[in-house]
């Protein structure tokens, strides 16, 4: 409950989000997240790369809490890579 209240706190929940996919969700997700400078421009490809492969092997939505920590962990691997 925590990380929603921090994430509607600091505005990164997307409430409009026109999406019919996860691809689509998470290529927008993500764009998002560059254009409000959570990320930087140049490791948003590689973040929605490993959220998809992340997704194929097992749905978020299959446990979102573990997943959520897993993501966090990977994008913080990529942010490491490439700042």
């Amino acid at each position: 409950m925590k990380q929603l209240h921090d994430a509607l706190e600091r505005g990164h929940v997307i409430l409009d989000l026109d999406a019919t996919d996860i691809g689509t969700a998470v290529g927008r997700t993500v764009g998002h997240m560059v254009l409000d400078g959570i990320i930087p421009q140049q490791a948003a490809e590689q973040i929605v790369s490993a959220l998809l492969q992340r997704e194929q092997a097992v749905p978020l939505h299959a446990a979102p809490v573990a997943a959520a920590e897993e993501v966090e962990r990977a994008v913080e691997r990529i942010l490491g890579v490439v700042q």
